[in-house]
C-alpha cells in the first residue's frame, strides 16, 4: 500500500536502484576517461595530482553510494520483508528513516556535493584570479557543509517512525535546507 497517492516505497526503492546503477555505469565510463585524460602520456611529475585525487574520490564515493543503495534496497526487500516493526510487508521498511544505511547514505551524498562544489569553487578562482568571485560560493559551500552535517545528525538521531519522512518537522527543516 502506498503512502498517498503515487507509486509503493518498495517499488521506488527497486526503481531507483536500478536507474542508479544505469547511472553508475556511466561513472564508470567517465572515471576510466578523466584517469586517462590526466595521465596519458605524461610522467608522474606532469599529472595533476589533486585533481586526480579529487576524482578517485568522487569515484570511490559514488560506488560506496551504489554498494549502500543494493544493500538498503535488498534489506527491505529480501531481509526483512515480512519482519518490521512499523507492520508486515517490505514498504514498511523503506517507511523507516532510522537504520544505519539511511543515515551512511546521507553522508555520502554530502560528502559528493561538498567534493564537487568545492571544486567548482577552486576552478573558479583559477579562472578568475580573484578572491571576490568565490567568496559568496564559498559562504554557501559553508552553508551547505552545516546543513548537512546537522541533517546527518538528526536522522541519526531520530526516533523510528513510520509514514513520511517530511512528517518529523526536525528532519523535515534540515533536509528542506540541504536542497
Amino acid at each position: 500500500m502506498a503512502i498517498g497517492k503515487g507509486m509503493p516505497l518498495d517499488s521506488a526503492a527497486l526503481m531507483s536502484t536500478v536507474l542508479e546503477g544505469i547511472l553508475y555505469g556511466f561513472s564508470v565510463l567517465m572515471f576510466i576517461g578523466a584517469i586517462w585524460a590526466l595521465t596519458h602520456e605524461r610522467h608522474m611529475r606532469s599529472v595533476n595530482r589533486p585533481i586526480t585525487a579529487v576524482a578517485v574520490l568522487l569515484f570511490v564515493l559514488s560506488t560506496a553510494h551504489m554498494v549502500v543503495d543494493i544493500i538498503r534496497t535488498e534489506e527491505g526487500l529480501v531481509q526483512y520483508r515480512n519482519i518490521f516493526q512499523s507492520g508486515p510487508g517490505s514498504e514498511a521498511f523503506f517507511t523507516e528513516i532510522s537504520p544505519e544505511t539511511i543515515v551512511i547514505h546521507n553522508a555520502i551524498y554530502v560528502l559528493q556535493t561538498l567534493l564537487g562544489d568545492g571544486v567548482v569553487i577552486y576552478r573558479c578562482y583559477i579562472v578568475w584570479r580573484s578572491i571576490w568571485v568565490i567568496i559568496l560560493p564559498s559562504m554557501m559551500w559553508c552553508s551547505v557543509a552545516v546543513t548537512g552535517v546537522c541533517s546527518i545528525y538528526k536522522f541519526w538521531h531520530a526516533s523510528i517512525i513510520s509514514g513520511n519522512v517530511f512528517g518529523l518537522l526536525v528532519v523535515r527543516n534540515w533536509i528542506s535546507a540541504l536542497l
